[in-house]
């Protein structure tokens, strides 16, 4: 598997300052979350006029770019803002093959009041197919994360499971379904094979409603279990560390956080019974 960092957690970092991080730390890959304060795709220039040299500095760094998570919400009611949403990931497909990226995130979004969630479902189902279609071709897969109002593995499944087409599957985002109260193993087992990306993360003060980020092995998320469970799929994507230092400006800095969680993962990996 591969191990990687997200830029969420240096949001003000140049792709210069990405690369040579990753390389000393002895990352294998980054997600691009953002550049430079920057966490619009379409407004990027590192991911538009100047996509060429930034797919060049990973290339010669002999770095993956293992996943493009972008803003796009597909869960909304309005037609003609899901097309919007949907215009997002459709760019992304094409700087993510550009980049040579396997996966994009995308969000399902949060129930509007009086929704039926199966409807809710259908719609984003709908949009994945037609999104997975587009990006398949380019042995690229829109993925869904356990997030929102789906962060239960069991919600996220469910919208995956009505998919027609290839190009389609889940992050899963470690922390979510468990603070949610939905057990790793359940999880596991709803995610199965739709699982093409991992963030992996520590928290505390943990709740259906909120949770503090901490290092790793510092808080109450049970990452060795959950890796555990993860290989015994056969999973063989990356694991990605999502420092959620954009939305918590408090918490560590990247300098910290980046090489304590590389050490502190390895650690965990080697204490995991081989496969």
């Amino acid at each position: 598997m591969k191990l990687a960092f997200s830029t969420l957690g240096c949001p003000n970092w140049s792709v210069e300052q990405v690369v040579e991080a990753a390389v000393r730390l002895g990352y294998d890959g980054v997600e691009v979350r953002g550049l430079r304060g920057n966490l619009d795709l379409a407004t990027m220039p590192e991911l538009n006029a100047e996509l060429p040299a930034t797919a060049a500095r990973f290339r010669d760094a002999g770095l993956a770019v293992v996943c493009l998570a972008v803003s796009a919400t597909l869960g909304v009611r309005d037609r003609a803002e899901r097309r919007a949403q949907m215009a997002i990931v459709r760019r992304a497909i094409d700087v993510a093959a550009a980049l040579e990226c396997p996966c994009i995130r995308v969000f399902g979004g949060y129930l509007p009041p009086g929704a039926s969630r199966a409807n809710m479902a259908d719609d984003i189902a709908q949009a994945l197919t037609a999104l997975g279609g587009l990006a398949a071709p380019h042995g690229i897969r829109v993925l869904l994360e356990t997030h929102d109002d789906f962060c239960r593995g069991q919600h996220a499944a469910d919208v995956v499971d009505r998919v027609s087409g290839p190009g389609v599957g889940v992050v899963w985002d470690i922390l979510h379904p468990y603070r949610c109260g939905e057990a790793l193993a359940d999880t596991v087992n709803y995610l199965g094979g739709h699982i093409g990306h991992v963030h992996v993360k520590d928290a505390v003060e943990l709740s259906p409603t909120g949770f503090r980020p901490v290092l790793l092995g510092e808080g109450e998320v049970p990452v060795r279990e959950a890796l555990r469970l993860l290989l015994q799929t056969g999973y063989s994507g990356a694991l990605s560390f999502e420092w959620e230092k954009a939305w918590y400006p408090e918490i560590p800095e990247p300098e910290v956080a980046f090489p304590q969680f590389i050490r502190a993962l390895r650690a965990i990996l080697r204490s995991l019974p081989t496969q």
